[in-house]
């Protein structure tokens, strides 16, 4: 009889202690809790800044981590290459223009010519080569002058050309962002397309994040979220659901829910406000959301 008594109150315990637990899944968990919890990392958009030319980097004041504005001057090739093509771009130009105006001139002189001899023509005091001659030299002069102003504008494009690609020995940044990583040293040589900086908008981060298949029905694109980082215990970032991924995939290695290791989920975004440059790329991130009514 002994052997078979059990206390009452471990009974007790271990039915309360169960009980308290199936609440929590309940409130937290998948399926039919009233938030939803994930775990993912912060991310930026990246942009690759590179020259549009080539030429040797001859200053790169910008250092990993540093914050620019859009529009910010980040590095510089030397322009001297440059400035003699602009240079003598503006003198094939000018040449141009001085052989418009001698085409012109000569265009001018053959129209009165021809005027001469027409009316001599009519009173027969010239022969009619002499006639037919004035009026090829007339016609050859206007074709002079066709081919002088077709040329004008193609040394007129290639001063532009020149001048833009002067522009082009700026590296600009295109937004505000940080610098989070720097490809190239001064006095290195690099050609057109070849990353120097990448470039990270800060101030527009998101969360990827991956959610159980079984509660995609109880989320919505839009809705707000709630996320935290380890290194910002006390501050809750508003975020926003931004996007779902239509194709299902098996849990990351980086998700560490065991429960959910080999089951299908689904990538989602979510875009975090973050005005102080708080959050940084690669920053664990935890997201909470609030579940809504499933329409399944």
């Amino acid at each position: 009889m002994n052997s078979a008594f059990v206390p009452v109150r471990p009974v007790l315990l271990l039915v309360l202690t169960a009980l308290a637990l199936s609440l929590s899944a309940c409130n937290n968990g998948s399926g039919k809790g009233r938030t939803i919890d994930l775990s993912g990392t912060v991310e930026a958009r990246e942009a690759d800044l590179s020259f549009q030319v080539g030429g040797r980097i001859n200053a790169l004041p910008v250092e990993e981590g540093a914050v620019v504005k859009g529009g910010e001057v980040v590095a510089t090739l030397d322009d001297a290459d440059y400035q003699l093509a602009l240079k003598r771009a503006r003198a094939e130009y000018s040449a141009t223009g001085a052989a418009v105006e001698q085409a012109r001139a000569r265009l001018k002189f053959t129209r009165s010519d021809l005027a001469r001899i027409r009316h001599l023509a009519q009173k027969n005091m010239v022969s009619p080569e002499k006639l037919e001659q004035a009026q090829l030299a007339k016609e050859s002069a206007a074709a002079d002058l066709d081919r002088a102003l077709a040329q004008v504008e193609v040394a007129r494009a290639a001063v532009d050309t020149a001048k833009r690609q002067l522009q082009y020995v700026q590296l600009i940044a295109p937004n505000a962002g940080t610098i989070s990583t720097r490809l190239a040293e001064v006095g290195e040589v690099v050609p057109p397309g070849k990353t120097v900086l990448r470039l990270a908008e800060t101030s527009r981060p998101w969360v990827r994040a991956y959610i159980n298949e079984a509660d995609l029905s109880r989320v919505r694109l839009g809705q707000e979220a709630q996320v935290r980082v380890d290194g910002l215990p006390n501050t809750v970032f508003k975020g926003r659901l931004s996007f779902i991924s239509p194709k299902a995939e098996f849990t990351p290695k980086t998700v560490e829910t065991h429960a959910l290791r080999v089951d299908l989920v689904y990538r989602v975004r979510v875009e975090v406000n973050n005005p102080d440059g708080a959050l940084k790329i690669g920053m664990p991130a935890d997201v909470t959301l609030q579940a809504v009514a499933d329409k399944s």
